[in-house]
């Protein structure tokens, strides 16, 4: 019994060893994740945060020598574990032995070494504070920063105001009288468009511009006061706001007058029907004058080639034929007419306004009795009507309703309809005569 004592002793011993061990273990365990969740919430907020330039080092380097204790306090941590761990596994005898060694005080202090969590708490504060100062500094940074940037946006508005103002002391300013009202204008304003008539009236010929005996420069044509600060004011911004005083069409004979673009960039005008018929009477000009080109005066040379003074066009589509029987052909005189195979012009032809304007266009070009419309015209044969023997007696044509366009170019038409009674006597005379001596 008495030899058992010691050993129960040493049991005692090696379980309360055994317990303490476990507890440092698990208290090193805490404090090593605590320290590194601090550490890795203090690196993102290191990497989120723009710092000033001149701390970004420091906090750097102390963050890398907290992590290097830390990697080195696990190291020793993981020895010791290790060491433990032999221990138990060795035999009682073994065991015996060696408790000398395990009683020794190096072995001792190394078991018992924990780490030092107010070191780590200390160090970890200093950084915090270091990083709170350095936020601070940094947003002074920022501040100085900003402003900065004002000032010198201050100064460039003061700038372009001074240039402004040297501008208008050395620009020069006319007065132009339209629609019985004064404008007080610039002329540098014209300089954003040359190819406009006010442009080069101001800037190239202004000493051929009517002028009254105040020096105002006079805008003739009966433009409009409305009008014409609608055209000024396209100088500005490059549009046309069409006023609601004045209508769409004189404000496109304004805009046709000074040589500015009227389409759907340049003119805003509320009514927007107003503006897209405006537009398409435009359009439908530009694109008969092609058609006439292209097409109808090639026909009409061909009338005139052979001695006629008037023309009968027939539009048909590109697919359309015309048959017609050899012996019998039409009985209304379509055979003296031409034919021209156009759809673009056959649809264009189908639309009433188109026809006006076609008519209108071709009065200014100096045609005489114009008649555009839509009639039949036969395409081909429907049925026939024999005879006995075979012969052909009647053709029956199909019509089709066309667009025709017809048209005179005689400059003494009016004398062609009436017959000349002296000429008529002459010729009967020297025919009673002549029936007279034979």
């Amino acid at each position: 019994m008495p030899n058992q004592l010691p050993r129960l002793q040493r049991q005692q011993r090696q379980q309360q060893q055994q317990q303490q061990y476990e507890r440092s273990t698990i208290q090193h365990q805490r404090s090593l994740s605590s320290s590194t969740s601090s550490m890795n919430s203090f690196r993102r907020s290191f990497n989120h945060h723009s710092m000033h330039p001149n701390h970004r080092n420091t906090i750097a380097t102390a963050y890398e020598g907290t992590e290097t204790a830390l990697h080195q306090q696990g190291q020793e941590r993981e020895q010791l574990r290790s060491r433990r761990q032999f221990v138990m596994l060795q035999t009682p005898h073994q065991r015996k032995e060696s408790d000398g060694a395990m009683d020794s005080p190096q072995l001792i202090q190394n078991e018992n070494a924990q780490v030092n969590t107010q070191t780590l708490q200390q160090q970890h504060q200093q950084l915090g504070d270091h990083y709170n100062e350095t936020q601070h500094l940094n947003h002074e940074y920022h501040n100085q920063q900003q402003q900065r940037m004002q000032q010198q946006q201050q100064l460039n508005m003061q700038q372009r105001h001074y240039k402004e103002m040297e501008e208008d002391d050395m620009d020069e300013h006319i007065t132009i009288v339209a629609g019985g009202r004064r404008f007080f204008v610039r002329t540098s304003l014209f300089e954003s468009h040359t190819e406009t008539l006010l442009s080069r009236m101001f800037l190239c010929y202004r000493e051929k511009c009517k002028r009254t005996d105040q020096g105002d420069y006079v805008i003739e044509n009966n433009v409009s006061s409305e009008a014409f600060s609608a055209i000024l004011q396209f100088y500005k911004t490059g549009e046309v706001k069409c006023p609601a005083t004045i209508s769409l069409d004189e404000l496109k004979k304004t805009c046709a007058y000074f040589l500015i673009p009227f389409d759907h960039t340049s003119i805003k005008c509320d009514n927007l029907g107003t503006l897209l018929h405006e537009l398409s009477n435009q359009g439908a000009k530009g694109q008969f004058e092609m058609f006439l080109s292209q097409y109808l005066l090639p026909s009409m040379a061909k009338f005139a080639e052979v001695g006629d003074r008037k023309c009968h066009v027939v539009v048909l589509s590109d697919e359309q034929t015309v048959e017609w029987d050899d012996e019998i052909p039409p009985k209304h005189g379509e055979q003296f007419s031409k034919v021209v195979h156009c759809t673009a012009l056959s649809r264009f032809l189908m639309s009433y306004e188109n026809r006006i304007i076609a008519r209108a266009l071709l009065k200014e070009k100096g045609l005489k009795k114009i008649l555009i419309g839509i009639e039949g015209y036969p395409v081909f044969v429907q049925r026939k009507l024999k005879d006995q023997n075979g012969n052909t007696l009647e053709v029956e044509y199909f019509y089709d309703q066309r667009p025709f366009i017809k048209a005179s170019w005689e400059k003494q038409e009016s004398k062609s309809r009436h017959v000349d009674f002296e000429l008529l006597r002459t010729n009967t005379s020297t025919s009673v005569l002549s029936t007279v001596v034979t």
